[in-house]
């Protein structure tokens, strides 16, 4: 039935159609990003569609970010609470993979098609500000992408006009081709993007100024231009349309009832109140919308209203290897994990689930599952299917993290401890001591990525990028990783189709 309900979702999903701004800019008039060369791109309206769809393919990507990571990790694990084994996530037919590299490309192909069309049109329709908002918007989607892709498949191939057909023979860019390309894009986004909290209401959720300064500086930093770097980021903190910053409970950011635009850089736009009758769930459901099944997924099994059809499935369940390297007193583990038998009340239940008891009633807490975790970043008490709520992929706090590690590649030890302690004093924790040694450092700040971070998109990449992946896997799980775990393999489908694509070492 959960494989029933999610197929059925994703192709809700893939049939979005979405335009006009209503509640927020992904609510629906019929546009999915494809549009007819014969007849497009003659007015406005026509580039306002091109550039919704290509915020499109995000809604059916990100949750591959999420998994796939988490599994390669061991922090998470499924619904069983077992390791998903090596062989099956670094198999080249694995459909996630296929998954991930597609949503991505899918990305890529519908920019593409925008940026051809601004150069060779967009002076003739556009005004000058327009041309720019849609240039922001594309080339940040399209660098974004090319960011997402190197750093999970390293080399891939790098098309960067309208399909042809000559790009089924094409071969792949190296990960420092495509991350100047990335650089390129970006910079360009930063220069034409507004501030998110400069977009008028309607299409507040756009991305902003800020995310563009921030996966900038990040694909600097896999350059190890901390240079660059840091001037990126330093742009991001001079923003003030949000002035960004750290909400004062971490339990505040993820939550239903607020945008918190402060603390969230870029996330994925959801719509559970689109008027668009193709992306309902259900045949008998009078309420149409647009989402996702992450909170379901993640949540502890069987948790939410006893009237509830759906309650949490526990699909994907924090490993005891994380849930003990908290430190004491760390809230983040207390507001935004949950396990036996402990309780739990989200924004919007009315009741407390207490995980000693199986759905809310007498039934034992099965056995195999009372040494794993579940978390509660995504689990308001939603009692229905698709959840519709934003799913953030770069916070704040990441920010500041990554600035620490900036810093301190600049020589610049004690500013970087700030950040780590701004970051850890939010979570009611002490502040760490600096330390100039780099060994120190490198562990006191991944230790405070895996802890804010956990089942978020960029985690386990940080570990990959920063060289630690190896040394993580075999101290907490005692796994000897292959080298050429660093990245994933090229898809077998993609490979049958296009011969000159790399292999990645698969």
């Amino acid at each position: 039935m959960k494989n029933s309900i999610v197929a059925c979702l994703l192709i809700s999903i893939l049939l979005v159609s979405i335009g006009a701004c209503k509640k927020n800019f992904f609510d629906a008039t019929t546009q999915d990003g494809s549009i007819s060369d014969a007849t497009a791109y003659k007015v406005k309206a026509d580039f306002d569609a091109g550039v919704i769809g290509a915020y499109v393919p995000l809604q059916t990507a990100f949750d591959n970010w999420m998994k796939l990571p988490g599994f390669i990790s061991n922090d998470v694990t499924n619904g069983e609470g077992n390791a998903v084994g090596f062989d099956r996530l670094f198999d080249n037919s694995y459909s996630v993979t296929t998954d991930y590299w597609r949503s991505l490309y899918k990305i890529v192909s519908n920019t593409n098609i925008v940026i051809q069309k601004l150069d060779d049109v967009g002076a003739g329709v556009l005004t000058d500000e327009q041309k720019a908002l849609a240039y922001g918007q594309v080339k940040f989607l399209r660098g974004f992408a090319y960011l997402a892709l190197t750093q999970a498949f390293g080399d891939v191939p790098m098309p960067l006009k309208s399909y042809s057909s000559t790009q089924n023979n094409m071969s792949c860019a190296t990960q420092d081709e495509v991350l100047n390309q990335v650089i390129a894009d970006l910079n360009v986004a930063s220069q034409n993007l507004p501030e998110a909290k400069e977009w008028v209401a309607a299409d507040i959720g756009r991305v902003g100024k800020g995310a563009a300064y921030a996966y900038l500086s990040l694909a600097y930093m896999y350059k190890k231009d901390w240079d660059n770097a840091k001037i990126a980021t330093e742009k991001l903190l001079l923003l003030t349309k949000p002035a960004y910053k750290l909400l004062p409970s971490v339990r505040t950011v993820f939550s239903s009832r607020n945008r918190n635009l402060d603390e969230s850089v870029f996330e994925i736009q959801f719509n559970p109140g689109s008027s668009d009758k193709w992306i309902a769930w259900g045949s008998n459901d009078p309420a149409p919308s647009n989402g996702h099944t992450i909170a379901t997924q993640t949540a502890p099994p069987g948790i939410g209203e006893s009237w509830c059809a759906f309650g949490g499935w526990g699909n994907w369940c924090i490993s005891p290897k994380a849930l003990a390297s908290f430190e004491p007193g760390d809230d983040r583990r207390k507001e935004l994990i949950v396990k036996y038998p402990e309780s739990y009340k989200g924004e919007l239940m009315s009741d407390s689930f207490n995980l000693a008891g199986w759905d809310g009633g007498a039934t034992a807490f099965p056995a195999n599952k009372k040494m794993f975790g579940y978390s509660t970043k995504y689990w308001f008490g939603v009692t229905r299917l698709p959840a519709g709520d934003n799913i953030i992929v770069m916070r704040f706090p990441e920010v500041l993290l990554n600035y620490a590690e900036i810093l301190f590649n600049k020589n610049q030890a004690a500013a970087a401890y700030q950040q780590i302690n701004l970051v850890r004093t939010r979570a009611r924790l002490p502040i760490k001591t600096t330390s100039s040694d780099s060994e120190k450092f490198m562990t006191d700040l991944m230790n405070e990525r895996r802890h804010e971070m956990m089942l978020e998109a960029n985690l386990w990449w940080h570990y990959t990028r920063t060289g630690r992946a190896v040394k993580f896997l075999k101290e907490e799980y005692n796994i000897d990783m292959l080298p050429k775990w660093s990245h994933l393999p090229t898809p077998s489908r993609e490979r049958d189709v296009n011969p000159s694509l790399c292999t990645n070492g698969y």
